[in-house]
């Protein structure tokens, strides 16, 4: 503000500033200031009343966004010069900061996860003590169900050779051991049919001694009949059981012509053809 009842030109109580105005502190807390012109003439004095902040001394407005960059700045700027935290002196202690709820939270669970290794190492060699004490080794028909398993991806491998495809010296290798598999298969097997098989005795030298008489002679002519019905069914077991070979040489020859056709075979055709050797050696011990 200004008025036309001040002074044109400074008062000697007014105070000379670096600019080369002159400013007057007055009772009511208001200031004048005078200043000259480029031609030495005065201007007209300004007053300022008490409390009053011009444009150019006003704070500044600073967004949120700017404020927490510039703060970030600050406390790039002081972890340079040696000081963690914002306002902390360089070479001091730096003072503890409260955990916020997410580090909590984070800590929280990486104890529990701590806790959980940390029991199942300690209960990881119990636990396999009793499963090795428990569990019983295994025997004939898981070998055997693994021995099937590795012919059925050789008959894979040999249908691959037949449509022309490479393969590697591991892939090689199991072809080469296709003989090996066949009969350790066939061993395993006879070795279960051997083991299963019921103990044949005849009846006629379990049977009792025949009483006397009439009775005799019939507990003899019934033991007889009895014997004659129990070869005559043994003697028809051979014949069917052949045909039942042959049957499945036959399937397998048609499956071979299919795999030489580059026709693809499904698992339990694979496991057919894996079986050929033992079905020859089956037919060869009935002949």
């Amino acid at each position: 503000a200004s008025g036309g009842d001040l002074p044109k030109k400074p008062p000697k109580e007014a105070v000379r500033q670096a600019d080369g105005s002159y400013t007057l502190d007055l009772e009511d807390g208001s200031s004048v200031r005078w200043t000259k012109r480029p031609d030495g003439t005065w201007r007209r004095p300004e007053r300022k009343r008490a409390g009053w902040v011009g444009a150019l001394e006003q704070k500044k407005y600073v967004t949120r966004g700017a404020a927490q960059a510039e703060t970030r700045q600050q406390r790039m700027v002081a972890e340079a010069t040696g000081a963690s935290r914002v306002g902390q002196v360089p070479g001091l202690a730096p003072e503890p900061q409260a955990k916020t709820r997410n580090e909590r939270k984070k800590e929280q669970r990486r104890e529990k996860a701590e806790a959980k290794e940390t029991e199942r190492v300690e209960t990881a060699p119990s636990l396999s003590a009793a499963a090795s004490q428990e569990a019983p080794a295994p025997e004939g028909p898981k070998s055997e169900k693994a021995i099937e398993k590795k012919l059925r991806q050789i008959a894979e491998l040999e249908q691959r050779v037949a449509q022309g495809a490479k393969l590697n010296e591991d892939q090689a290798a199991k072809l080469a051991a296709k003989e090996t598999l066949v009969e350790e298969l066939s061993r395993l097997r006879l070795g279960d049919a051997t083991s299963s098989a019921p103990d044949e005795t005849p009846a006629s030298s379990e049977a009792s001694p025949p009483r006397a008489g009439g009775r005799a002679a019939s507990g003899g002519r019934a033991a007889s009949a009895h014997s004659e019905e129990a070869v005559s069914v043994g003697g028809e077991a051979g014949p069917p059981k052949r045909k039942a070979i042959e049957k499945n040489l036959r399937q397998i020859a048609e499956l071979e012509e299919k795999q030489r056709e580059g026709k693809p075979l499904n698992e339990d055709q694979l496991s057919k053809l894996a079986g050929k050797a033992e079905l020859q050696a089956a037919l060869e011990s009935c002949a």
